[in-house]
């Protein structure tokens, strides 16, 4: 499973792009500060550049969309499980950006390293999503769900389904796991 972090650049009314969250993820970052790597060899604490890259594709992807973020630096004055719990609830903030993935035809080749130099498109077909509502400290899920039979898309809450309309519907900004399969 990948994370991808929404990306900022191209924030409007509409949202993000799943295609941006992806450049996004790939960027370099640096780790510093309260972040600093521990070098076994040297002993030492030391900043360093984390890149993540996709190498290659799976036949069943899960993409989850980072939705909560830290609103300032996770230093504290506490230590030991109260710093760790103060920096994952009190710090933390829902990521509401609506992502618009699409529901057919994902072409994976331009974030996939072993996929740059294919020439046929490497599509997937979204099958469900799952949705979170709520805060970090507590939520309710529901899911967006294709019959793989009927080719039907249902909306699951609790104890109920209803069927869906429209595909395009199950993109919403409670967004959270993205199931697709590779055609």
């Amino acid at each position: 499973m990948a994370r991808y972090e929404l990306a900022a650049e191209d924030k409007a009314d509409k949202g993000v792009t799943l295609a941006s969250c992806f450049v996004g993820n790939e960027r370099r970052e640096v780790l510093g500060g309260s972040d600093q790597w521990y070098c076994r060899r040297c002993k030492e604490h030391r900043d360093i550049t984390k890149k993540i890259e996709l190498y290659k594709v799976p036949k069943l992807m899960i993409i989850q969309l980072k939705r909560f973020t830290s609103k300032k630096s996770a230093e504290t004055k506490q230590s030991g499980l109260f710093n760790l719990a103060y920096a994952q609830i009190c710090q933390q903030e829902k990521v509401g950006e609506l992502v618009n993935f699409p529901v057919e035809g994902l072409d994976m080749r331009p974030y996939a390293l072993t996929l740059k130099n294919e020439p046929k498109p490497v599509l997937y077909d979204l099958y469900a999503v799952s949705n979170h509502y709520g805060s970090l400290n507590g939520g309710h899920y529901t899911a967006s769900v294709k019959n793989s039979i009927t080719g039907k898309w249902y909306y699951m809450n609790d104890s109920s389904c209803s069927e869906m309309q429209d595909p395009s519907e199950a993109v919403t900004n409670a967004a959270y796991l993205l199931f697709y399969r590779k055609r």
